[in-house]
């Protein structure tokens, strides 16, 4: 049976064609396969549900809902789902739930979710908190764990994350990413790659037989200095990825250098679907 799989953007900083639409700062998809139905991310707010319900997301089974890491921007829109009777058990990497903060100066800038597991718990909603490979269902999967391997991709040291009341630097452990096999070989969905898409694709690599066919999401380079945007191109072009769909945090500069490391490519915002 062909796979066919389609991703549709909920949330994302920007509007595409639609203007009905509502964007902000953040990210939230709705994952389509000819089995099954999912969220990977559900932005900043009750926004996010409002552009699901303009483009349909929301009637229809959701078998899985997943939280790509703890920042609100990813996250925070999770409770609106929950109270429109989003049932589905909520995937995320350890962690997600600590305090997050950017160090600025001498004080602490919350970038932290919006809810806690107390929320779960009243709300009746299950957590599973998963570390590296986890197969949601046949030919889906998720991933965390991503060695850092190469010394351009760093640890931004100005993020921090509270635990027991200290304040330490995130390292970030809780990012998790969807890994979809297609016949045209794997469809890998990132949200911010904060431990670096080269970490993170050398990662897929090692777990997964087939080739990356596509990159989708936000590469978190819109700061990056030259060097590691020529390292993370030539990376890139090392994958022989054949399509290329990026947004969000992604950069200017990488999304300008797309026709280097892909055949086919395109930039994502609310409303916008590719499918596979």
């Amino acid at each position: 049976m062909k796979r066919e799989i389609k991703i549709t953007v909920l949330m994302e900083d920007n509007l595409s064609r639609q203007a009905s639409l509502e964007a902000k700062k953040g990210l939230s998809f709705l994952v389509e396969t000819d089995l099954k139905r999912m969220f990977f991310d559900f932005g900043s707010g009750s926004d996010t549900l409002r552009n699901a319900m303009r483009l349909d997301a929301v009637f229809g089974p959701i078998d899985y809902a997943i939280l790509s890491h703890g920042h609100y921007d990813h996250g925070s829109g999770y409770p609106a789902f929950v109270k429109d009777g989003l049932k589905s058990t909520l995937y995320a990497g350890p962690g997600a739930f600590d305090r997050k903060y950017v160090k600025a100066g001498i004080k602490y800038c919350d970038q932290g979710l919006s809810f806690s597991r107390y929320f779960l718990d009243r709300a009746g909603r299950d957590l599973h908190e998963l570390e590296g490979l986890y197969k949601l269902s046949k030919g889906i999967y998720l991933l965390q764990g991503f060695p850092l391997r190469n010394d351009y991709e760093k640890l931004d040291p100005q993020r921090v994350k509270e635990v027991k009341g200290e304040m330490v630097p995130d390292d970030f452990n809780d990012e998790i990413i969807l890994v979809l096999e297609s016949e045209k070989g794997l469809v890998v969905l990132v949200a911010c790659a904060h431990r670096g898409i080269v970490n993170i694709l050398d990662t897929v690599r090692e777990n997964f037989e087939q080739p990356i066919y596509a990159l989708v999401g936000g590469l978190h380079l819109a700061k990056a200095e030259a060097a590691r945007i020529e390292f993370t191109v030539k990376a890139l072009q090392a994958h022989s990825i054949k399509v290329a769909a990026l947004c969000h945090c992604s950069g200017a500069e990488i999304i300008s250098r797309m026709p280097e490391f892909a055949e086919e490519y395109c930039v994502l915002a609310c409303g916008d679907c590719v499918s596979f």
